[in-house]
């Protein structure tokens, strides 16, 4: 029987030594590094260098955009000025090379205007199905 009680008091030791052991392997865990706060000057002059990329690539975007729409009017002027030395009065529709519509339309009374209207409906009539072989519907 004595034994048996020393049996089970050097098993309680050696338990105690081995918690006490993982005790010390958590402790020797390696901790999260601190990581550096940045200044708040650099965060500000980032942001101060973004807001002027930023506004920068807007003013060159309004530049470009008054620019190609003055070149645009100035092309739509030169365009009726010729047509008006040759036609009394016409319609344009189509599409520029970027993709926009141009429709330009030349009418300066009601009569012209009604002309104009009689004409397109004429065009479209004699174009559609199966009348010159054009398919525009």
């Amino acid at each position: 029987m004595m034994s048996d009680e020393k049996d089970r008091e050097e098993n309680k030791k050696a338990s105690k030594k081995d918690i006490e052991d993982i005790e010390d392997v958590n402790d020797e865990s390696p901790k999260p590094k601190k990581t550096r706060k940045r200044s708040p000057r650099k965060k500000s002059s980032l942001k101060k260098a973004s807001e002027q990329l930023i506004q920068d690539a807007l003013e060159a975007h309004l530049e470009y955009q008054a620019v190609r729409k003055s070149t645009y009017k100035k092309d739509l002027l030169f365009l009726t000025t010729v047509l008006d030395e040759y036609l009394d009065n016409f319609i344009v529709l189509g599409y520029d090379y970027q993709g926009e519509s141009v429709q330009l339309v030349s009418a300066s009374n009601q009569q012209q205007s009604d002309a104009l209207g009689t004409a397109v409906h004429r065009f479209l009539m004699n174009n559609s199905k199966g009348a010159s072989g054009m398919d525009f519907f």
